[in-house]
């Protein structure tokens, strides 16, 4: 367990009260009931945010970081949580991770390991991945040389299958959702849905069993930039007494990025 637990969790004895950082705490069987727990609480609501974080800025991925929980991690990624939060700090659940690594211990190897992977991966596709967790990566390639070669017809196997599956009616495909999912999904309500489908399928997993957590790490970031979109709408408007038309405030929102929306929310909490 990592020695910065308190600091990024309990203060005067008390813990955050957020649903994702609690269960994170608590040891369940496996990673399997993990993930499971974390879908269920996720497809119950869009205010269920899986990079929500807490007074410090920490996301439940940090909380599984620091205690060492290594099976939380997996299911978190799987779910779609996201590397590149940073806290009050700017310190990603990757930073942590290489903060107190200790290549003797096995838990601290499997850690290192799922990070690079997935920084890798972020990479490879040219996905979004901030500077600190390039800095990682970097970092982390001293220790170990990553080349993830022999996965990669597995990859491109997935890419090619993800061509094939359809995302609305317009030819948007599964991978093009993989390469701009935020921005696709925000829009429309009919690809969100389709999304939705397709990765709550039974089979999902097994269809994309590595690059099916970066998918569902872009439509949880397209749920969570539309639910602030809404929400900054209505705040943009009353700010504003409707001096400007609907249609220009929602001009405005669109050319905000997640954070900048998530800022406006912010004045009026």
């Amino acid at each position: 367990m990592i020695h910065l637990e308190k600091t990024l969790y309990f203060e005067n004895g008390e813990t955050d009260d957020l649903f994702l950082h609690n269960l994170i705490v608590n040891s369940l069987s496996d990673t399997g009931e993990y993930i499971r727990t974390i879908e269920n609480h996720l497809d119950k609501s869009d205010e269920n945010n899986i990079n929500e974080q807490n007074r410090r800025g920490c996301t439940a991925l940090h909380i599984a970081v620091v205690i060492s929980n290594v099976q939380a991690i997996e299911a978190l990624l799987t779910c779609g949580a996201d590397i590149n939060v940073a806290d009050n700090s700017g310190k990603t659940p990757f930073t942590y991770c290489l903060m107190n690594y200790d290549r003797r211990l096995y838990k601290c190897n499997q850690m290192f390991f799922t990070f690079m992977a997935q920084a890798y991966k972020l990479q490879l596709l040219k996905l979004t991945i901030t500077p600190e967790n390039v800095r990682c990566y970097q970092k982390a390639q001293e220790t170990y040389q990553f080349h993830d070669k022999t996965y990669m017809a597995e990859y491109n196997a997935e890419l090619d299958k993800m061509e094939d599956v359809p995302v609305g009616n317009d030819g948007t495909t599964l991978r093009n959702f993989l390469y701009h999912g935020p921005r696709i999904i925000d829009k429309s309500t009919v690809k969100r849905r389709a999304v939705e489908e397709i990765v709550t399928t039974r089979d999902f997993y097994k269809e994309f069993p590595k690059l099916g957590c970066l998918v569902k790490l872009q439509y949880r970031l397209g749920v969570a930039r539309r639910n602030a979109i809404d929400k900054s709408k209505w705040i943009l408007l009353e700010l504003v007494k409707y001096a400007l038309p609907e249609l220009c405030i929602e001009n405005i929102i669109n050319f905000l990025d997640t954070d900048d929306l998530s800022n406006v929310i912010k004045t009026v909490e």
